[in-house]
């Protein structure tokens, strides 16, 4: 089971061995979820996130979307691991950029502002997760380094930017907070991160 005192690479192997699991839940479902994508005439498609707890009892959701008649063939799948804390929620996306797995982690509090700044008709953390994941599974990167050896990062999404850390190692991307791209007001990503405000809760939230 994954817990967050875990070493980067405890967290990365576990992953790698429950994704395997995974792949063969995807697969299951899958063919039913073709099927509705034939029929429908409206897209994109969703349906509600299919629940898996793995041999080593981490806990998935799986999302499986269609933005044409043409992801038939190869639906969208997308892999969230949930992991239970005593600060909340937090959630586990792996996900591969010129072929490098990496894993990007999104914090309780980082939902709590996702609901507050973008979505506050959300009634939990847990719904918040799955509103979220279903947007905004692909991401537009930017890094700064503002020394000490940090290196702080920005996924610019669907719906807004989650801003975060690094870890020194790489191969995982802690996201702490959210900021709509109205709140941005027309600045960069990374000058917007600078700002004091801004800058404490990317470094001080949990």
């Amino acid at each position: 089971m994954i817990v967050l005192t875990m070493t980067a690479t405890e967290i990365l192997s576990e992953l790698d061995d429950d994704l395997k699991e995974m792949l063969r839940v995807c697969d299951g479902k899958d063919r039913a979820f073709r099927r509705l994508v034939l029929k429908t005439s409206r897209f994109p498609l969703y349906v509600n996130p299919i629940y898996h707890t793995t041999r080593r009892r981490n806990r998935w959701a799986l999302f499986l979307m269609a933005r044409s008649r043409r992801d038939a063939g190869e639906s969208l799948a997308v892999f969230v691991c949930l992991v239970d804390t005593p600060c909340g929620l937090h959630a586990l996306m792996p996900t591969f950029t010129d072929g490098i797995r990496e894993v990007n982690i999104y914090t309780s509090h980082f939902f709590r502002r996702y609901r507050e700044r973008f979505a506050p008709h959300l009634a939990s953390g847990a719904a918040a997760i799955e509103y979220y994941f279903r947007e905004n599974y692909n991401y537009a990167y930017t890094f700064r380094e503002p020394g000490e050896g940090i290196t702080e990062v920005f996924g610019s999404g669907h719906d807004g930017v989650a801003m975060g850390l690094r870890s020194v190692a790489g191969g995982i991307n802690l996201f702490k907070t959210f900021v709509t791209y109205p709140m941005l007001k027309g600045r960069q990503i990374d000058v917007f991160g600078a700002a004091d405000e801004h800058r404490r809760e990317l470094h001080e939230a949990e």
